[in-house]
């Protein structure tokens, strides 16, 4: 966002404020009608600024909820704030992370959390104790069910 408003400034664009309705949603953009004027709006960008692959902060509206939208000289127009966030997405260079209705989703390097927290409670439950008791495999059912609540 800083980047787009040094541009602005630089550049001396105007830009159009206008309040939307989402219409529908993709990965990179959503539709949008204007509030104010009905116009619609077919490809308000999510972000901004779009070039970078390797860092995002993403936030995705829920469809009928209301946006603030931004619109360029050229046309163009970007989300500027939203009344609700269905999910937000961020990436830094190989992390990335999701949150959404169904929990969060942590990937490094294409591997992620929940994963490798299933493969270990799997692993745990394969422990055999010559003299005692084993592992409480009923305990570390339960364990995964509590983080199946939270992670995706």
């Amino acid at each position: 966002m800083r980047e787009l408003i040094e541009k602005i400034i630089k550049a001396n664009l105007s830009i159009v404020i206008d309040r939307a309705k989402v219409l529908s949603v993709t990965e990179t953009h959503c539709k949008a009608e204007s509030l104010t004027n009905g116009s619609i709006y077919f490809k308000c960008a999510l972000n901004a600024i779009q070039k970078n692959q390797d860092d995002e902060l993403k936030a995705t509206p829920v469809v009928n909820s209301e946006i603030v939208v931004g619109v360029l000289p050229d046309g163009s127009a970007f989300v500027i704030s939203m009344s609700r966030v269905e999910k937000l997405h961020y990436r830094q260079g190989k992390t990335e992370m999701t949150i959404d209705g169904n929990g969060f989703k942590i990937t490094r390097d294409n591997e992620n959390l929940f994963d490798g927290i299933k493969d270990l409670a799997a692993e745990v439950k394969k422990i055999v104790v010559i003299y005692g008791n084993g592992p409480d495999v009923a305990a570390i059912d339960l364990v995964m069910e509590r983080i199946n609540k939270i992670l995706i």
